[in-house]
């Protein structure tokens, strides 16, 4: 940068003509307006320095070598006049742009106006002249503009120059002075560092020593450049090989392919032409009327067959129940022997396995559908019939509706998860959605949502009767039922429609019967026997307490002698031989298996009537087993004849009548009214009669159909035995049975068929009510055969699914076939085709069913099996809590003198906490006590705690009877025959009492129930007459050892079996009888150590009664007795001890102390 100034034209024109004119030091410096400085900035990248940035606008302006100071100067020129100037582009948007134009231009055309710096302002100053300075003097010559600084000029201008205006340029003089010595300094000081630079540069050996080590790297780089080459070569020469072979190769096996194209394109060529010839045959035999069309082409594209071809397929397996993998051949054979003709292809296997039982289920629900709307149309009533039952395991329930006239329709057959009344309202609710549903999409595809829930609203409502047995599910069945329907109606905005009312099975009616005989029996013979009779009176037999000794008669006669019975220990084909070799006729007996408690009527009779030719074999056949050891021993038995002639009397005058009765289509549900009430009145008669003798001449409630009823051949011959000749003991033992049998079965009918009597539900209907009525029906026998059908299905065919179970029952039962056949044939058409679009939907469904159900089933199991821990744990921890409540009142009182004893040593404030304490503890371990000392153990009397006295008097009480029980000696039993019947008057006596007893509590129970009449309904509590429950527990030793408990009774001990007759007979046989009945209990709990025990283990295959020897009692400070446990060595597992708690499985009958000899 120059440091000369261009000197005014102002200054050179104010010299006179005279004054020379100063010279200008340089050349004239460039003019950089406002735009120039702009670009030159902007310019710049972002990313230079500052000193940098404003170094270029320095240059710019011709000022070089500017310091920092300088450089922050420019820089605050610049950004006053770039803001001026962005406030004069602003303007140019304004109202006035164009004058905001103009002002902009010029301002950007403008002279850049740097500040300077103090010199160059003072040498300014010196070469400017004043303001108030005439510009030229007149007649002076003016200096052209541009015109170069001369040194005449610069010496005339300096001439000019006042003295001021001269110091003052030679100030601007010294500091141009100044700026280059500045100036210089800044070089030399360039100078030093480029030569301290120089300085730092390696020398010519370092240089030397680069130079080699690059050579030596080129070097390197050039042999593994070689190296690789060579590499690369042989690669590459390696590939070419590799893909010659490769080639050769492939040529090798595309000609090997080609041929074996070639050979099957000959071999297709081959079967083209047997094609083409058979194809011509066929079309010759079509022509002719010969070959039966199967196939038919697909809708969206293919060929499936034809629908005539599915509905025998499904005809053949769901009506014909032919086996699916013999259909095609039947219908082959069928087609070509019958018709003459030729049939090429035929559904596999799978195909019929897949596509008949959905096909056909849906078929069959939608001809039910259809067949109960066509009831509904006529105003027919619809009667909903149900029943359940379990089959391997598999709850089962059936749902069919009755539309009068005998005529039923299944709903549906399906398993369920368990059997309360909630699970079979659900089942119901979607055994009628599944209805719908089928009929709706095979008949009628184009039903909405709405008109299908509408569909389902109209069945519910119109449903009338509900077919029940009185069970407690099917009462709370009825009471869903009711509300469903309600909530129907009231979904629609209709009124609420008529309750449905319940109908009672008259089938049920006689299996119920049954029951009330069986219990009549036993309560019979408790009044004329005091000691067991027939078997259970022979040493080593146990019988069942639950079992009336008259039902055990025909059941061992039943096993030991039908041919369906005891294959084992029975006598069937021996006993026939023998009824063949006398001339006799052929054993009757109905067999237990598969049939219903019923058959005690009729076998009754049987046994009877045939007691003398079954005597007579069992004494000449050898009795080898103790089944036919009892038969023999209950057929010595008068009593037992006289219950089992007794049962055949009531099954000729009662049970076949009713059994006609209801089976008899000619006869209404109403007209059994008359019957059932006619047949109470009999029953009362009978057993409130005084010296009541039966006689041949009895016609019983039903006379005008005694002919008929003893029309078959056997019921004349068993009446005529019935009503022969007997001893006077026979006779009376024969009335008294039929008084103490009708007593009971009288409460029981009074109960069941209560609606059919005097007030009853069917007693007081309206007309339209009664013509509903007329045509429900008298039983629910309807499901029971399709549970015979399903019992055939698991028998022959355990792994069905229940899909093809329900289809299998479903079909036939709804007369599928018949239904198709009366339709048109485009609807038939329709129909199947609709049924087999659906048929993967009826399946997902019946997969997602099944899947629901198992995984209900084992929530129900979890919870079942979570539910039997607690109550175990609770009823532990009970008896150990009362364990140790009578601990510290001296244990527990075994005999009347120690509880006396003990009461003397306590204070009489802790009598009554002592009594209490001892009753609940007996309580707790559920003593066998007769029924009026039972009562005995409870705190409470009618509601009010009883007082000191009275519960010191109950344990006493107790306590005495077990202490009694325990030192008992049985009577020696005589197993011949009468000599244990009460006599005659005592016998009577007790028939009066029982009967009267019985029908007193009848009678009790009735009037209870008139009080609560128009209140609201009542409920309560009814003991059922079931036998006793074991409960199963785990336990073991060893390897793989369990103990468990699963007989009928958990206090019912096991005998030894006698070893022969003298034993039997020995006195030391008759005390271990006696001490084998005792009841176990906490006062007989035995001394077990050095004893032979043997106890009762239950292994995967069964249970096993393991005997060995009690060692020692385990030490221990637990006053818990039943937590005592002892140290046992049994027979078959060597010298190894186990422990056992032994008392707690002495008392639930899973111990017995065996004597020394055994």
């Amino acid at each position: 940068m120059s440091n000369s100034t261009t000197p005014k034209t102002g200054a050179a024109s104010s010299a006179g003509p005279g004054t020379p004119i100063a010279r200008s030091r340089g050349r004239p410096r460039l003019q950089v307006t406002n735009a120039m400085a702009i670009a030159t900035v902007e310019q710049q990248q972002q990313g230079v320095s500052f000193t940098e940035k404003w170094t270029a606008l320095a240059d710019c302006l011709e000022q070089q070598d500017m310091s920092l100071a300088e450089l922050k100067t420019l820089q605050g020129a610049f950004s006053r006049m770039y803001a001026k100037a962005e406030a004069l582009k602003k303007s140019t948007h304004g109202a006035g742009r164009d004058e905001g134009r103009a002002a902009y231009q010029q301002f950007l055309e403008s002279k850049f106006v740097p500040p300077a710096t103090r010199g160059r302002e003072a040498a300014d100053a010196a070469t400017t002249r004043p303001a108030d300075a005439p510009a030229t003097p007149a007649g002076a010559p003016a200096t052209p503009a541009g015109a170069p600084a001369t040194p005449g000029r610069v010496q005339a201008a300096a001439s000019a120059l006042s003295p001021e205006e001269q110091r003052g340029q030679e100030d601007g003089l010294h500091a141009a002075l100044r700026e280059a010595r500045y100036r210089l300094t800044l070089s030399e000081a360039r100078v030093r560092r480029l030569i301290f630079r120089l300085s730092r540069r390696p020398s010519m050996k370092v240089w030397q020593q680069r130079v080699r080590r690059l050579q030596r790297r080129i070097r390197d780089a050039r042999r593994q450049y070689r190296y690789q080459a060579r590499m690369l070569l042989d690669v590459r020469a390696n590939l070419l090989l590799e893909k010659r072979q490769s080639a050769i190769r492939m040529d090798a096996e595309a000609k090997r392919q080609i041929e074996a194209l070639r050979s099957e394109v000959r071999q297709a060529h081959h079967l083209l032409a047997e094609a083409n010839s058979k194809v011509e045959q066929l079309t010759g035999q079509v022509a002719a009327g010969r070959l039966l069309q199967t196939m038919e082409s697909r809708p969206g594209g293919g060929v499936q067959y034809t629908n005539d071809v599915v509905r025998a397929c499904v005809s053949l397996v769901l009506d014909c129940h032919v086996p699916f993998r013999y259909v095609s051949s039947a219908i082959r054979k069928v087609v070509e022997q019958l018709c003459g003709m030729q049939v090429e292809n035929l559904p596999s296997v799978s195909h019929i396995s897949a596509v008949s039982y959905s096909v056909g289920g849906s078929l069959a629900k939608a001809s039910a559908m259809e067949k109960l709307l066509v009831a509904a149309q006529d105003d027919k009533a619809l009667t909903l019939m149900t029943d359940a039952t379990s089959k391997r395991g598999e709850h089962w329930s059936d749902w069919q509706i009755s539309t009068g006239g005998n005529e039923q329709v299944t709903l549906a057959l399906r398993p369920v998860e368990g059997g309360t009344a909630e699970m079979y309202a659900r089942d119901m609710d979607a055994s009628v959605d599944e209805l719908v549903e089928s009929f709706c999409d095979v008949t009628k595809p184009d039903v909405s949502v709405e008109d299908r829930v509408r569909l389902k609203r109209e069945l519910f409502i119109r449903i009338n009767f509900l077919m029940t047995d009185r069970h407690v599910v099917n009462k709370c069945l009825l009471v869903l039922l009711n509300e469903m329907r309600d909530t129907f109606a009231r979904q629609a905005g209709e009124d609420q429609p008529e309750k449905v009312t319940a109908l009672f099975c008259g089938m049920h009616a006689i299996v119920n019967l049954a029951a009330a005989a069986e219990s009549g029996l036993k309560a019979w013979e408790a009044c004329v026997s005091s000691q067991p009779l027939g078997a259970a009176a022979l040493p080593g037999f146990w019988t069942s307490k639950a079992e009336s000794g008259t039902q055990r008669t025909i059941r061992t006669v039943c096993k030991a002698f039908h041919r369906l019975g005891n294959e084992q220990c029975g006598v069937a084909v021996p006993y026939e031989t023998y009824l063949q070799s006398q001339g006799a006729k052929p054993f009757q007996m109905e067999d237990f298996r598969g049939n219903r408690a019923y058959v005690i009527f009729p076998n009754g009779g049987h046994v009877f009537r045939q007691r003398e030719l079954l005597l007579t074999f069992l004494t000449e056949y050898p009795c080898s087993n103790r089944l036919l050891l009892a038969v023999q021993a209950d057929l010595a038995s008068n009593v037992l004849l006289s219950g089992c002639r007794a049962l055949g009397v009531i099954d000729m005058l009662v049970i076949r009548p009713l059994w006609m009765l209801n089976r008899q289509s000619t006869v209404r549900i109403l007209d059994m009214n008359q019957r059932y009430e006619q047949l109470c009145d009999w029953l009362e008669e009978l057993a409130t009669a005084d010296g009541f003798r039966f006689s041949g001449d009895q016609s019983g409630p039903f006379p005008d159909l005694a002919g008929a009823v003893l029309a078959p051949d056997d019921a004349g011959d068993v009446w005529s035995a019935l009503t022969a000749d007997a001893s006077q003991l026979d006779n009376d033992l024969l009335s008294q049975a039929l008084q103490v049998t009708a007593a009971y079965m009288l409460v029981l009918l009074r109960r069941e068929v209560c609606d059919h009597l005097p007030g009853g539900a069917l007693r007081n209907l309206s007309d339209e009510q009664r013509r509903l009525t007329a045509d429900a029906p008298k039983d629910n026998v309807a499901p029971e055969r399709n549970f015979a059908v399903l019992d055939s299905t698991v028998t022959c065919k355990p792994h069905m699914r229940p899909l093809a179970r329900e289809a299998y029952v479903l079909f036939q039962q709804n007369a599928t076939e018949q239904w198709l056949h009366q339709k048109t044939r485009d609807e038939q058409e329709a129909m199947l085709s609709r049924a087999r679009k659906i048929s993967g939907k009826v399946e997902a469904r019946a997969k997602a069913t099944k899947q629901a159900i198992d995984k209900a089933r084992q929530q129900l199991q979890q919870a079942r099996i979570e539910a039997v821990h607690r109550k175990r744990v609770a009823k532990d921890c009970s008896l150990r809590d009362h364990m140790r409540a009578v601990h510290e009142f001296g244990g527990v009182w075994i005999t009347v003198s120690d509880m006396t004893e003990a009461l003397q040593q306590l204070p009489s404030g802790r009598h009554e906490q002592a009594v209490t304490a001892q009753l609940r503890l007996q309580k707790a371990m559920k003593p066998t006590l007769p029924r009026d000392l039972a009562a005995l153990l409870n705190l409470l009397q009618a509601g009010v705690r009883r007082s000191l006295p009275a519960l010191t008097a109950n344990l006493r009480q107790v306590i005495a009877h077990l202490e009694a029980e325990k030192a008992a000696v049985a009577v020696a039993v005589d197993t011949q025959g009468n000599t244990n019947i009460r006599p005659c008057n005592e016998r009577a006596e007790l028939v009066r009492s029982a009967v009267t007893k019985k029908l007193e509590a009848r009678q009790v129970a009735a009037t209870t129930g008139q009080q609560h009449q128009g209140g609201a309904a009542g409920s309560g509590r009814g003991a059922s007459a079931s036998g006793s429950r074991a409960r199963g527990r785990g336990r073991g030793r060893g390897q793989g050892c369990g103990r468990g408990q699963g007989r009928a009774s958990s206090r019912q001990k096991r005998a030894p079996l006698p070893t022969s007759d003298s034993e039997s007979d020995s006195a030391e046989a008759i005390a271990e009888q006696q001490a084998a009945a005792i009841p176990p209990s906490l006062s007989n709990l035995p001394q077990l150590e050095g004893r032979r025990v043997e106890v009762l283990f239950g292994y995967t295959d069964g249970e096993v009664w393991e005997q060995g020897v009690v060692v020692r009692r385990v030490p221990g400070t637990n006053a818990d007795i039943l937590e005592h446990k002892f140290k046992v060595v049994f027979d078959d597992h060597g010298s190894t001890t186990f422990e056992y708690n032994f008392y707690e499985d002495y008392l639930k009958g899973d111990l017995h102390v065996l004597s020394d000899d055994e």
